[in-house]
């Protein structure tokens, strides 16, 4: 389950996201931002608010240099239907893990920025709740 709001947080969680927020309020991409997205900003550099803000700021130049907002969300799916990129349990450590199952696929046929968001959107399915959050 999503950490719906600032009362799901920590006390150093909670002190690090308010930060974050200020310090990214004209970040074009966290314009979006839910409390959820701020928690796995923030544990990105395990609470670091420098560390977690040049993060976001090297995502926010990345994304205006690639179209990968542009790819249309049925070329997602197709990756996803065909196995590319899955949620694959646990680490011993408890650590959600997604795999890349390039058996599935013909490398070629993947657009390079496709596969990016494709994995992207696994990897965000694996951080769904906050203790898969905090584990990393």
């Amino acid at each position: 389950m999503l950490c719906k709001d600032d009362n799901d947080l920590t006390p150093d969680e909670l002190m690090c996201v308010r930060e974050l927020r200020e310090r990214l309020k004209n970040l074009e991409f966290t314009r979006r931002y839910v409390t959820h997205d701020w928690l796995k900003l923030a544990w990105a550099r395990n609470l670091d608010v420098n560390k977690a803000e040049a993060l976001a700021w090297r995502h926010e130049d990345l994304l205006k240099k690639l179209p990968i907002r542009e790819i249309p969300e049925s070329e997602i799916q197709r990756n996803f239907s065909a196995g590319f990129s899955v949620k694959a349990g646990r680490d011993l450590d408890g650590r959600p893990m997604g795999w890349v199952r390039m058996r599935f696929m013909a490398p070629s046929a993947i657009p390079i920025l496709c596969g990016i968001k494709s994995t992207w959107m696994a990897l965000d399915a694996a951080l769904a709740d906050p203790a898969s959050v905090r584990l990393g």
